[in-house]
Order: structure tokens, then sequence, then C-alpha cells
């Protein structure tokens, strides 16, 4: 019976290599999305940084550029409950709220909570970049690429404050500006 089972086995592999289909990232992704990033790694440095829809994956894989997050980044905390915690943390400050689809309350971000954002990302980032869907309003920031669904803004350059973390009464941690005297 074994035999007859590994036999099977290679005669599926076999048909399945004369199918010759390609597998790729690209054929998974959304076209405009893809174009937005083959746009970043071709135009941004290196070292630039995205603060993307976090409803959407994949942007690290084809634009070989560090992001905030999106959500998908959260399976990872079943490994590391810290993790979850700063990966909560950094969805709430991309939108995330319970009571709404996090579309919507990414596209309802404005130009302070982007740069709330980049302050955090600033350090050892050159530059910071903004993608909003085409739905969003459009932020009073430098507008960098569009296409049909996306538009990237530069998110200007934020001073980096001094701040600490502190870990608030829901066990998260926040970031926390120091009092005068400290």
């Amino acid at each position: 019976l074994i035999p007859l089972q590994v036999a099977i086995l290679l005669l599926m592999g076999i048909a399945g290599s004369l199918n010759r289909v390609h597998f790729s990232i690209k054929n998974a992704q959304e076209k405009n999305w893809l174009s937005v990033q083959m746009w970043a790694k071709q135009n941004t440095p290196l070292d630039a940084a995205f603060i993307v829809p976090p409803h959407l994956e994949g942007f690290r894989v084809e634009s070989e550029r560090a992001l905030y997050g999106e959500w998908k980044d959260g399976t990872q905390m079943f490994f590391d409950p810290l993790f979850g915690s700063e990966w909560m943390r950094r969805m709430k400050m991309v939108g995330y709220n319970e009571g709404k689809p996090l579309r919507e309350s990414y596209n309802e971000l404005k130009e302070d909570d982007f740069e709330r954002v980049a302050r955090e990302m600033k350090n050892g980032h050159s530059k910071i970049f903004a993608v909003v869907t085409s739905d969003a309003k459009r932020l009073a920031f430098p507008e960098i690429y569009s296409n049909n669904k996306f538009t990237v803004y530069e998110v200007p350059s934020v001073e980096v404050g001094e701040f600490n973390l502190v870990e608030d009464s829901s066990h998260e941690f926040v970031a926390q500006s120091p009092q005068i005297g400290d």
C-alpha cells in the first residue's frame, strides 16, 4: 500500500511540474499597490521608511523598505506577547479602532497623526513617507508619487524629542515626554 501511495504522490508531482505555473508574490498583489512598492524601491533611499495602509500587506517584499507595521504583522504575537503589545500600540497609532474598519480609520488620519508616527520612526531613517488610498482625504504634505489608487507623501522632517517608554494602566508601552525637572 505504501509504494502505491508514493507512486501516486510522485505522479502528482510530475503532473504539477508539467503545468509550469509560475508563482510570485507579484501574482497576488493588486497592480497599483505593486506599482507603489516598485516606485519606492527605485526612487527612495535604502534607509527610507513608510507608513502604509495597515489593512494591506506585502509592502516590504517588493519595496525592500522598512515600514511602521501592517495588520498581518500581528500574527507574530503568538511567539512573543511583548511584540503583541507593541504591535497593537502601533496599529492604534495608524487608526485601529474596534468599532470601525481599519481601512476607514486609517483614511481618517490627519497630518499630525502621520507626524506623530514619523517622529517614532525618524531615528535610523533618512526620509519617512506616508501612503494613502485615493479615497482618503488629501494631506498637506509634498505629494511625491501617485497612481489610480494610491498617493505617496513625504512626511516633513520632524524633530525627535526626548521621550520615555512607560507602561500605562492597560500594560501597554506608550511614549511620554519627560517632565520638566526630570
